[in-house]
């Protein structure tokens, strides 16, 4: 599964990736479109994007199953392969996600978890009860996992991210993690800005 802000060519969910067993899975919904406000020209823009990465995959020779939006009708494309007939279903990823694990009944979904957490339960809640595996792959565009700031913020009453790769000393059960942040991607934070980089502060005197 790739989602619509998840377009990487490197992305680990194509670790292991089989075009000759295996299906790549998009869907344009117009339900996450609609969830929040967002101007017609960003919506153009994202489903571009999608488009143009479903492309290149398929120039690879990958399988994609693709849901497009259409004013007229939805409708799911398959490249040159053979059409494994989904329903157009509702206009949200969860229902599009069903239809299509109970008419293919894959072995399992591999995805990195959707950044927001009431997609991310919507979709494995569908999964869980499909009775099919869902397989979490590692997202590479942040310092640190999710698992990484649950142990760093362990036993604290107060946490931030700032206190993750702050360079002060660092009292308490956190001051491993902290120091492991620093030394994981080489560097810290003194006050609000990177170390070895003199900040000064001057005041605008009005004329």
């Amino acid at each position: 599964m790739v989602l619509g802000d998840q377009l990487d060519a490197d992305s680990t969910v194509f670790e292991g990736f089989d075009p000759e067993l295996d299906w790549i899975w998009m869907a344009e919904v117009s339900g996450e479109a609609t969830h929040v406000w967002n101007s017609q020209c960003r919506i153009a823009i994202f489903l571009a994007a999608m488009r143009h990465f479903r492309d290149r995959l398929r120039e690879r020779g990958w399988p994609v199953a693709y849901r497009q939006l259409n004013v007229s009708d939805s409708h799911w494309s398959f490249g040159d392969r053979a059409d494994l007939g989904l329903a157009a279903g509702a206009e949200t990823l969860a229902s599009q996600l069903a239809l299509t694990l109970d008419r293919l009944r894959p072995a399992e979904v591999h995805a990195v978890d959707p950044g927001e957490w009431r997609l991310k339960d919507q979709l494995q809640e569908v999964a869980r009860a499909a009775g099919i595996a869902w397989v979490a792959r590692p997202d590479q565009h942040f310092f640190s996992s999710p698992e990484d700031f649950a142990a760093h913020a362990r036993g604290r009453a107060r946490e931030g991210l700032r206190r993750l790769f702050s360079a002060a000393p660092d009292r308490g059960a956190g001051r491993a993690g902290s120091r492991q942040g620093r030394l994981r991607h080489s560097g810290a934070v003194v006050g609000w800005g990177p170390l070895g980089r003199r900040r000064t502060h001057s005041r605008r005197v009005p004329s």
